[in-house]
């Protein structure tokens, strides 16, 4: 299988009537996607549902991926399509589904606040790297409907692909996917203490443990016991991957 953009769009998904005249905004658009990944240092592409294609791709980093892509390529799939094994690339496919099939079930006027993450693997030689991919609806008709998407690319802190969820920008349940069941639950969002969200932000600042202890006035044993705790209540290994899940799942507020 040669996994191709417009793959993802069906009867559902795809947006079949627009005022073309918002197009007139697209230059605007494009300098403010520009802007996100010069700033964030991150691959950034939008996709458009009406036409079916990319209205936007940034240069793409190299140090992310391994390999280099040219940089702003438009009406093409996206370049990292052709790494994708067949097994990622039917997950990228029911993962969007599933994704959008969920988020039109919502009322139309929350849809913008919801965003898609998830992890995937791409191969290039002997290189193989794991990558988190994060989707917001960027513009929305007035029916509440997908025109522009922004997606985002980063390294993932996570060992294998897959762990979809659908998250709220102001509400901390979410929704998870299975990819063994095809089907999303609904999860409760955790809720950091004070304590927890100070050891996260210090480690994210390269403190070690004794540093942190120090700051926070408490032994090493504690913080390692408070440690121990956050990754049980994260459902993580370690503390890259705490500080990398609580920036995504906006946890540090």
């Amino acid at each position: 299988m040669s996994l191709c953009l417009k793959d993802f769009f069906n009867a559902r998904t795809a947006l079949t009537t627009l005022d073309e005249r918002l197009y007139k905004h697209k230059d605007g658009i494009i300098k403010l996607a520009e802007a996100f990944a010069k700033n964030f240092n991150q691959p950034v592409f939008i996709v458009d549902f009406y036409k079916q294609n990319m209205l936007f791709l940034s240069g793409y980093s190299q140090q992310v991926f391994g390999v280099t892509f040219e940089e702003k390529v438009l009406e093409r799939d996206c370049p990292h399509f052709e790494y994708l094994s067949e097994e990622e690339e039917q997950m990228h496919l029911e993962i969007t589904d599933k994704a959008l099939e969920l988020l039109y079930s919502f009322p139309p006027e929350e849809r913008r606040d919801w965003s898609l993450s998830y992890s995937f693997f791409i191969c290039s030689g002997e290189k193989r790297r794991l990558l988190h991919c994060k989707v917001s609806p960027l513009y929305m008709t007035p029916e509440g409907k997908i025109w522009l998407a922004l997606c985002s690319l980063s390294l993932s802190s996570r060992k294998e692909a897959g762990h979809p969820t659908l998250r709220h920008l102001h509400h901390l349940d979410y929704y998870k996917y299975s990819l063994k069941k095809h089907v999303w639950h609904y999860k409760e969002g955790i809720s950091l203490t004070e304590t927890e969200r100070e050891i996260l932000i210090l480690s994210s600042q390269g403190y070690i443990m004794k540093e942190i202890a120090d700051k926070l006035d408490k032994s090493i044993d504690s913080i390692k016991f408070y440690k121990r705790k956050l990754f049980f209540k994260m459902g993580v290994e370690n503390i890259t991957e705490a500080v990398f899940t609580a920036q995504n799942d906006n946890l540090l507020r």
